[in-house]
């Protein structure tokens, strides 16, 4: 869905700004510091317009399965996690937004996201999540609905989740997108809650030396307007 929505609007032109302010709520949350200076290297795993910010924070940074963006400090990759892996590429912090731990199909997959983390951050990861324990009933089967103006007609997003009968903590994503009166109906996606107790039990397993999830600051996607905890991890 993001693709088809990054396809309507001029996205330099349309999220610079944003991204700078994304970007600088990151860096500030779960009291870490970060200076362009110290010339570390930073990896965003998908389509977050924080790799965008943080490139223009004049910061270095790698990126998979990002947004297409032409700037001096970002590089997007074509390789995939497994061949940074492969290569022992590291980077100082990893930053996967966007409820990246909960596109998964078993808790199983969602642990082996975590695992890789200290093969590839040296200092920390950085990740969002909803607070699912303590979402209201209506919050869990629909998000708030969206409405992106577009110079090919506004569109309407509307979310909803159909939760599995069989496992209360796996739900199938499902997107839809109302553009000049045709509905388009995006791809469905597996996905699993993320508790922060659970996070934090994953997290020490994989090695983790420190787990802080920020209360004050928040972190909210692009064509959303739900916001997520944004979690730090140090290894």
């Amino acid at each position: 869905m993001i693709d088809y929505l990054l396809s309507q609007v001029n996205t330099v032109k349309t999220f610079s700004s944003l991204a700078d302010t994304k970007a600088n709520t990151l860096l500030s949350a779960c009291n870490q510091n970060h200076d362009p200076k110290n010339q570390l290297k930073y990896l965003v795993i998908g389509p977050s317009v924080v790799a965008q910010g943080l490139a223009n924070l004049g910061y270095t940074v790698d990126c998979i399965d990002g947004i297409a963006i032409d700037h001096h400090n970002l590089t997007s990759l074509s390789s995939s996690i497994e061949d940074l892996l492969n290569s022992n590429v590291k980077y100082d912090y990893v930053i996967a937004l966007d409820e990246w731990l909960c596109r998964a199909e078993t808790e199983q997959q969602q642990i082996d996201k975590i695992n890789i983390m200290p093969q590839l951050a040296t200092r920390g990861f950085y990740t969002s999540i909803k607070d699912y324990k303590n979402m209201s009933s209506r919050d869990r089967f629909f998000e708030e609905n969206f409405e992106l103006k577009s110079d090919a007609g506004n569109c309407i997003i509307i979310r909803k989740r159909e939760w599995n009968q069989n496992d209360r903590q796996a739900w199938t994503q499902k997107n839809y997108i109302i553009q000049n009166d045709d509905l388009t109906v995006i791809e469905p996606v597996p996905c699993r809650t993320m508790y922060f107790k659970q996070l934090a039990k994953f997290s020490t397993d994989a090695g983790a030396k420190d787990f802080q999830v920020d209360k004050k600051l928040m972190y909210k996607p692009l064509f959303s307007k739900s916001f997520e905890y944004i979690v730090y991890i140090s290894f």
